[in-house]
């Protein structure tokens, strides 16, 4: 446990000393993160002041994936439950699992062409790279265009 805790910590400094942050007393209340994907009721109770220009999730939403998880981990009529927690495939490439802009067919194809100078294959993964930025709901920008194509404006 003392290198796990070693190791977050080392983590934690090595980001905040790129972002700038020298000391906790810079940070606290510095307000330089913006929060995706939390809705604004939530950010105005429990995050004031962080800024916010996409909603999402609610109090109720969180409380329901809590109680599920917990459910998950520890059965409520206390029979045995299965410690193997699921991989959404949130983090890691999964079959079946969410989506990755840089995927091992586009680490391999940039790899490729710095390694080999081929600006054709330079130019093959920028293609490939395009055309996941446009599939619509795999990120954040495809929602973001395909909420400007339905409505007609640009937000």
């Amino acid at each position: 446990m003392l290198d796990y805790n070693a190791a977050i910590l080392h983590g934690i400094v090595k980001i905040a000393s790129k972002m700038g942050i020298s000391t906790l007393q810079s940070y606290q209340g510095a307000k330089i993160f913006e929060a995706v994907g939390i809705s604004k009721a939530v950010i105005r109770k429990y995050f004031s002041g962080t800024v916010s220009r996409v909603g999402g999730i609610t109090i109720e939403d969180i409380a329901k994936q809590t109680d599920a998880r917990h459910s998950q981990a520890f059965d409520p009529l206390g029979l045995e439950t299965e410690l193997t927690l699921e991989s959404l495939g949130k983090h890691k490439l999964r079959a079946g699992g969410e989506a990755h802009r840089y995927n091992p067919e586009t680490i391999h194809l940039l790899q490729q062409a710095a390694w080999t100078g081929n600006y054709a294959i330079h130019e093959k993964n920028r293609r490939r790279i395009q055309r996941i930025f446009a599939e619509p709901f795999g990120f954040l920008s495809g929602c973001k265009r395909d909420s400007v194509r339905r409505s007609g404006k640009r937000r």
